[in-house]
């Protein structure tokens, strides 16, 4: 079975892509390509605050969890939980951002928000 066949839009998920590119390029460094889900890649002096509610956890995690006697902070440090592809915009530019994606039938979160990090605080924290 393709994509295609499983009903995902190709050419939706081509033109988000497209749309992203600029912003991927402008903040490309080596130290992005490592770090849970990308936010252990994030610049010296901000946090990623997570709120766990904000996106469904799939049942493999759980499962996970429970079967290997992994502690939840665990799971969040080691395990992306469902978490797919973030987009990390303004506040005021949210609403825009969730649009097309939204619009192309994709089921968008509101996971967190960025604050300044204190010093030796986690670069990601999830409450």
């Amino acid at each position: 079975m393709s994509y295609r066949d499983a009903g995902v839009d190709i050419d939706a998920g081509d033109a988000l892509v497209e749309a992203v590119k600029p912003c991927a390029k402008r903040t490309m460094r080596p130290e992005v390509l490592t770090g849970l889900g990308g936010f252990g890649a994030l610049p010296e002096g901000v946090t990623a605050v997570l709120q766990k509610s904000a996106w469904p956890m799939p049942p493999l995690f759980a499962w996970l969890q429970q079967h290997g006697g992994v502690a939840e902070a665990e799971m969040h440090r080691v395990f992306n939980c469902g978490i797919g592809m973030t987009v990390i915009v303004a506040e005021e530019a949210a609403s825009a951002a969730m649009r097309m994606p939204t619009e192309a039938g994709e089921r968008i979160y509101r996971i967190g928000r960025i604050e300044a990090r204190a010093p030796e605080q986690a670069r990601t924290l999830v409450i």
